[in-house]
């Protein structure tokens, strides 16, 4: 708990709009299209516990060694059921 707390984005909010360099593609996605599933890898992720402890790239980037074109897929179905979601 206390780990957690001096860790996280002091002000992490599901419109926020991510910038993330997934193995050198930057893909860009909303936070609550990735933390929409609680419970999993992603929703832990990204939703701001961890915010500090995130590798960043030269650019200030999130960083993600996962293959690009899946990561930037997979980010592409989240986006549109988290639009769907909020409609």
């Amino acid at each position: 708990e206390m780990l957690m707390d001096e860790n996280q984005g002091d002000h992490a909010n599901e419109n926020d709009v991510l910038k993330i360099n997934a193995g050198g593609k930057t893909v860009t996605v909303t936070r609550g299209s990735l933390t929409q599933i609680k419970g999993t890898r992603l929703e832990a992720l990204f939703s701001g516990r961890w915010e500090k402890l995130l590798q960043r790239d030269e650019t200030d980037k999130i960083f993600s060694g996962c293959e690009p074109n899946m990561f930037s897929k997979h980010c592409q179905l989240s986006q549109r059921a988290w639009d769907f979601s909020c409609r």
